[in-house]
């Protein structure tokens, strides 16, 4: 993902992967996470970020659009 300074538009963009690929790697969810000011969420050595949220996010629509407009994941219950 390119991110661009729209304060300074002469300025390159700074690419950030969507999914971390190495460790320590910053990710466009961390770079924004960060930028804004927002904690990450963690308890013990368990964490949630913008990056653990998107998956959940993604999956969500998807089952979503399954459900209502394709007719399929049907919920068990008469």
């Amino acid at each position: 993902m390119e991110l661009k300074n729209l304060d300074d538009c002469s300025g390159p963009g700074r690419s950030f992967p969507v999914y971390p690929g190495r460790a320590g790697e910053t990710t466009a969810g961390t770079f924004i996470q960060e930028l804004l000011g927002v904690p990450t969420a963690s308890r013990g050595t368990a964490r949630v970020g913008l990056d653990e949220l998107y998956s959940t996010v993604v999956a969500l629509r998807q089952n979503t659009i399954a459900s209502e407009f394709l007719g399929g994941a049907k919920d068990p219950t008469p």
